[in-house]
Formats: structure tokens, sequence, C-alpha cells
């Protein structure tokens, strides 16, 4: 199910299970250089990692692509290998 960020006003913190926060993320995450960003992914390189994805409400539709690209790609690798 995709939920339009911009229209409920939530942000969305995703994590994996295997994802262990020693502190709270959101003092980070509301800090400068990532309170200026819409969209936050761990990097797994070359390639995004869905481990860990921070959405902010209001997010434009560049930043909805990744999201849908991403759940695309992890569905598709998890049952067509």
């Amino acid at each position: 199910m995709i939920i339009q960020l911009s229209t409920t006003g939530l942000n969305v913190l995703q994590t994996d299970t295997d994802v262990v926060w020693f502190t709270d993320p959101y003092p980070a995450l509301y800090s400068h250089p990532l309170a200026q960003q819409a969209l936050i992914i761990q990097k797994d390189l070359p390639f995004a990692n869905a481990g860990v994805i921070y959405a902010r409400a209001g997010a434009g539709s560049g930043s909805a692509w990744v999201l849908h690209e991403l759940q695309a790609r992890v569905a598709t690798f998890s049952f067509h290998p």
C-alpha cells in the first residue's frame, strides 16, 4: 500500500529488524544538514538499501518516485530473485 505523505502530514521512519538504534535518531534527523532533506536512505553503493529510510511529509514527486521504485525493486528481489 502506498500512502501519500503529502496528504497525511506524517513523517515515516522505516528500519529493518537487523537495525539497532543505540540512541534516539530524531535529533540527528532534525539537525543540519539532514533537516533539509526530504528523503534519507541508507546507502549500499551503488544501491539504496531499504534497511533505513526516513521520508518527510510534503516530500516532492521525486521522493515519491524513489520510494515507489525502491519498494518495487525490493519486491522483485524478494519474489523473483
